[in-house]
């Protein structure tokens, strides 16, 4: 939540935007109208996903006395304006009390903004028409999130990304990584894998066959090598195999998402879904996109078995028309997707 500040300064009022400049308070001072002065104020956004977000702001009448029922709006544009611009030509949206009941001096009132595109700046002014006389707020701003940075509550105990890291929009395939590194490359193979080659590998090893050095037997990926957790702090992580493998568990259904195909996972015991799109995977001189029919995405665990590969989550749609998703071992220096979790746990 970013809060506005504000003071009086007569009967103007001066306030912080919501990225800690100055807003634009040109066209905001006490307005009257039949003997009415008023002021109306922007408090704070609050939150604010990748499609939607919350907009509070308050009332003061100064003087006079309202014989109507007091309206407030919030009006917002993907594009900069002045209070008046957006009043006039931005999206209108009605707030209502926050306590429920009818808007009046010192009212707090509140109105949530949906179907906004994501990682996209908006601006937006409070509105509130008294007896028939509009008064404007000054202008605030704020930008939503990417869809990766964003969580859905499947009802698994931890939850899942709305979108692959590094994708905007669910649909996007996001960034493709080597397993164990934190960087896309311009080619994926064994000779640039940064762990090592086949069969004489640095680090994640369990079997001397395997490694050029004893084995470490670390077999999930350590908090510097887990590209999520490097990249986006917090209570953020890559997903083990088993993990992947209870999201898939749950009722799963082909879709196709603004011309992108892929599955749609859905469960019973929460509202929430998700869209995992079929993306395919990366590697060789090139980093060639193979497979583009099938959505791949690396998890945190080594294959104990066969140290050269780790698991991932395979899923795609049969000639049947069903959906097939199973856990898969790949080659290490392969690049994949990967669909951060969000772990309240996570320390």
């Amino acid at each position: 939540m970013r809060k506005l500040q504000s003071f009086f300064v007569m009967t103007a009022v001066v306030l912080a935007g919501c990225n800690g400049a100055e807003p634009d308070n040109k066209n905001q001072e006490t307005q009257v109208e039949d003997e009415i002065k008023a002021e109306v104020i922007n408090l704070y956004d609050s939150g604010v996903s990748d499609d939607a977000a919350t907009l509070t702001g308050t009332l003061n009448i100064l003087e006079g006395n309202v014989s109507e029922t007091i309206n407030a709006y919030f009006c917002y544009s993907s594009t900069d304006g002045t209070a008046k611009d957006l009043a006039s030509s931005g999206t209108r949206v009605p707030a209502k009390e926050i306590a429920g009941g009818r808007i009046r001096d010192k009212s707090l009132f509140q109105a949530v903004l949906s179907d906004l595109s994501p990682k996209s700046p908006y601006w937006y002014v409070p509105v509130v028409v008294i007896n028939g006389t509009e008064f404007l707020g000054s202008v605030a701003k704020f930008e939503t999130k990417a869809s990766y940075e964003v969580y859905v509550d499947l009802g698994l105990g931890i939850y899942w990304a709305k979108a692959n890291y590094g994708a905007d929009r669910p649909e996007e395939p996001g960034y493709y990584y080597a397993w164990g590194e934190t960087e896309p490359k311009g080619a994926y193979t064994w000779d640039n894998y940064f762990w090592g080659t086949k069969d004489a590998l640095s680090k994640y090893t369990t079997n001397r066959s395997y490694s050029s050095y004893v084995p470490d037997d670390i077999v999930i990926l350590e908090k510097d090598d887990d590209v999520i957790r490097s990249k986006m702090k917090g209570k953020w992580r890559m997903p083990t195999k088993e993990e992947l493998g209870k999201l898939f568990g749950r009722t799963l259904t082909f879709k196709t998402v603004n011309g992108v195909d892929g599955v749609e996972i859905s469960t019973t015991v929460a509202s929430g879904k998700l869209f995992i799109p079929f993306a395919g995977r990366r590697y060789g001189a090139n980093a060639a996109i193979d497979n583009s029919n099938i959505s791949y995405l690396w998890s945190s665990s080594l294959n104990e078995s066969n140290n050269n590969n780790a698991w991932a989550r395979n899923t795609q749609k049969l000639s049947s028309g069903s959906i097939s998703s199973n856990a898969t071992d790949m080659m290490r220096y392969m690049a994949l997707n990967i669909r951060p979790v969000y772990d309240p746990n996570l320390e």
